[in-house]
């Protein structure tokens, strides 16, 4: 590298250490300065993503990272999307507070509900076979059906005609209450055989 090369690559190395310690040293005055400063750049953290760069989280936490601080309007834009967030969380919390256990452990009864999610899961069964110097795995899946019957969460996990059933909707089944469990404080009926299952697509 010639003499020259070395000053320019000097110049850069200075000048991006400068302006490394100037977002420094503005970040740490933001902070002082706005009590939700911390709150956003924690909640701005992992944001940017190299597959969708132009997302604006994305662009906001590579605007921290060059110059430390936010602009006022791009703050109240994060804090907004910050609170929309917590009140959307809120508003789910309150609603799973709803749901209470139906029927009685061990008892078969019927159930009318509309499937709110359902999440295709391996099992870790499956099989494998020799395709030439190559071993091909083959899973074998399970489903995990959510539904609601008025405000009451109720699960059924495996397979079958049940499983089917996409979000939105509607079954009618019997089926024996295996469980009564809660998730995230959300009470759950957990169901098992189902049978005369009927579904009304949405």
């Amino acid at each position: 590298m010639s003499h020259i090369e070395n000053e320019v690559a000097y110049e850069r190395a200075r000048v991006r250490k400068i302006k490394a310690n100037a977002a420094i040293g503005r970040k740490r005055r933001w902070i002082e300065s706005d009590p939700r400063a911390q709150e956003v750049i924690d909640f701005l953290a992992g944001r940017y993503n190299s597959n969708n760069p132009n997302s604006f989280l994305g662009k906001m936490e590579e605007s921290l990272h060059e110059w430390g601080s936010l602009t006022e309007n791009q703050r109240n834009a994060v804090c907004k999307i910050i609170d929309q967030q917590a009140e959307r969380q809120a508003e789910f919390d309150a609603e799973k507070l709803k749901s209470n256990h139906i029927g009685t452990v061990g008892e078969r009864m019927q159930f009318e509900a509309t499937v709110v999610f359902k999440v295709q899961l391996e099992s870790g069964h499956g099989y494998s076979t020799q395709d030439g110097a190559a071993i091909v795995h083959y899973p074998d899946y399970f489903y995990i059906v959510g539904m609601k019957s008025g405000d009451d969460m109720i699960i059924y996990k495996g397979t079958g005609e049940l499983s089917n059933a996409k979000k939105g909707d509607a079954v009618s089944f019997m089926a024996k209450v295996k469980e009564h469990g809660e998730r995230d404080g959300q009470k759950q009926t957990i169901v098992q055989r189902p049978t005369k299952i009927e579904i009304s697509e949405a």
